[in-house]
């Protein structure tokens, strides 16, 4: 991925998505941290859901927090398909990784 050398000018979000691995250790987290319970939660499953991200469907629970300045924090685990554990590595890291292990198992 290359970097954007054009500045959009974001200066609004409504939402923020992370995806976790842990919802309610999550919600526990973010609760330390703003102060703030969930003003929503639940479980979403649904085959366009599943299609906006690239999969066949997909299941997950969902947790959002507001903040004061009316930016959402929506907390994402997914149930199916399940969410790979990544502790901090990108998409790229682990693909990198991925192959290099093809290579040595060859």
């Amino acid at each position: 991925m290359t970097a954007a050398t054009t500045p959009v000018n974001l200066t609004r979000a409504a939402h923020v998505g992370i995806s976790v691995s842990d919802l309610d250790a999550s919600i526990a987290f973010y609760k330390a941290l703003t102060g703030r319970e969930p003003v929503a939660e639940g479980t979403m499953s649904s085959v366009p859901l599943g299609k906006s991200q690239g999969l066949l469907t997909s299941k997950l629970r969902y947790a959002t927090i507001n903040l004061d300045n009316s930016l959402g924090i929506d907390l994402i685990q997914f149930q199916e398909p399940v969410g790979e554990r990544t502790n901090g590595r990108g998409s790229a890291t682990r693909a990198r990784s991925s192959r290099r292990s093809r290579r040595r198992s060859s």
